[in-house]
């Protein structure tokens, strides 16, 4: 469902900023979290995972650039060698006008190409195709108690966690 259609003016034409400013949550009060960085949270706008790999697709307006933070946060997601991203960019009737991808093999990204709805649908169901056929990776099995069901002076658990405590009250 798109929030979109909420943000029309009066000649029905969406601006821009519109779903950033009236529906992303406001995350600024975390940004001296990152010192004098200027790093700020990322929002995801589509994540699937499937044996341990996982497939984010980020959506663009039509025109709308990628900014320098996210390209980095796809090259060193893809880097990982379990992320694939593709950036699609949309008008906004839906039509699908180009997409970019990082992957392991490319994770600095490929060209940006003019693409379709169809590309990108026949995309993502290549590589859920593949995905299934991986093998899940041992350190990937479920946890058989989460951090915060664990006691803070389990050793065992805390070898585990690489920041013990952070659960933990003070």
């Amino acid at each position: 469902m798109s929030l979109w259609f909420k943000c029309k003016d009066a000649l029905g034409n969406q601006p821009v900023e519109c779903y950033k400013h009236k529906f992303m949550p406001d995350w600024g009060w975390l940004d001296d979290c990152f010192g004098k960085t200027g790093i700020q949270l990322s929002d995801v706008d589509g994540l699937v995972e499937r044996h341990g790999y996982f497939l984010q697709i980020e959506k663009k307006n039509s025109g709308a650039p990628l900014s320098e933070g996210q390209h980095k946060l796809f090259v060193a997601l893809a880097e990982t060698g379990r992320f694939n991203i593709l950036v699609i960019w949309q008008k906004s009737s839906g039509a699908v006008t180009h997409m970019k991808r990082y992957c392991r093999n490319n994770p600095r990204g490929l060209p940006c190409y003019e693409s379709s709805r169809k590309e990108v649908h026949d995309f993502v169901e290549r590589w859920f195709a593949w995905a299934n056929k991986q093998s899940r990776p041992l350190a990937w099995s479920a946890p058989s108690r989460t951090l915060n069901e664990a006691s803070p002076n389990d050793v065992s658990n805390q070898a585990q966690d690489p920041m013990p405590g952070m659960d933990a009250k003070q």
